[in-house]
Formats: C-alpha cells, structure tokens, sequence
C-alpha cells in the first residue's frame, strides 16, 4: 500500500521498513530450531508488531502515490533478499547483517523524528526507537 505521510513527516517509511523486519523475522523464526534464538526473534517481532501499530494512525493512504528510490525502499529490499538466502546454517553471518539492517532502521527513525511534525509523532518515534533499539541490543547477544 502506497502512502502519503502526514505534515512530511517519515512515519510511512518507517512502517513500511518495520513491517518488512517483521515478516523477514518471522520467516527466520520458522527456520531457527534453537528456543532461546527463537525467544529474542519472537520478542523482535512482537516490537515491530507494536511499533507499527502505535504510528499506523499517523498515516493516511494516496491513493496512485509513486515509490521513490529511498532509505526504507532500500531497507525493505534487503529484508527481501535475506529471506530469499538465510538458512539457520548460515545464521551467524547474517547477525552482522541483521545488526546493520536494525542500524539503518534506527537512522530512519532518527530522521523522522528530526523532522518538523507535530509533538506526538516524535513521542511515539521516540518510543518506537526505543524498542528498535532494544531488538538491535538483542540481536548482538545472538
């Protein structure tokens, strides 16, 4: 779904590389047979379920808006790719990976917050950064 973001704000981008990190962590959590890696994977998909929702109202849809070459296109198409290659053989070169991808989600949200927007977007960016920020500690225990 293609959306306009609200007084320009980058809510729209950071659900959209929120949502692209779920479904890449729940794909992952299906090919992660060890309980505690499949806890701290659980645990990142229940922040990005939270996160989404809670800046979800901030959003309206346009309808025939163009995609445009950005941060969180960039994002989501690495999300993209991982899922295509990952096999938990492989999982601990894709931990550096992962670190970096939660890096660059972190950043998104950073520039969003930035931005010129009502007080509420960025207490709830804030927020959301926060839990982003916890899932990107978890991730560099794995």
């Amino acid at each position: 779904m293609n959306t306009e973001l609200l007084q320009g704000n980058k809510v729209a981008e950071v659900i959209q590389v929120l949502r692209a990190g779920k479904d890449f962590y729940q794909h992952l959590n299906r090919q992660v047979n060890d309980h505690d890696i499949q806890q701290v994977i659980s645990n990142m998909i229940k922040q990005h379920d939270l996160a989404i929702h809670d800046l979800q109202s901030f959003i309206v849809p346009k309808p025939n808006a163009s995609e445009r070459e950005s941060l969180a296109k960039i994002i989501v198409n690495i999300y993209g790719q991982l899922i295509e290659v990952i096999s938990f053989e492989r999982l601990h070169v894709f931990v550096d990976q992962l670190e970096e991808l939660e890096n660059k989600t972190i950043r998104l949200i950073d520039a969003a917050i930035t931005m010129p927007q009502p007080q509420i977007y960025k207490q709830y960016l804030q927020r959301v950064r926060v839990s982003i920020q916890e899932c990107h500690d978890q991730i560099k225990l794995l």
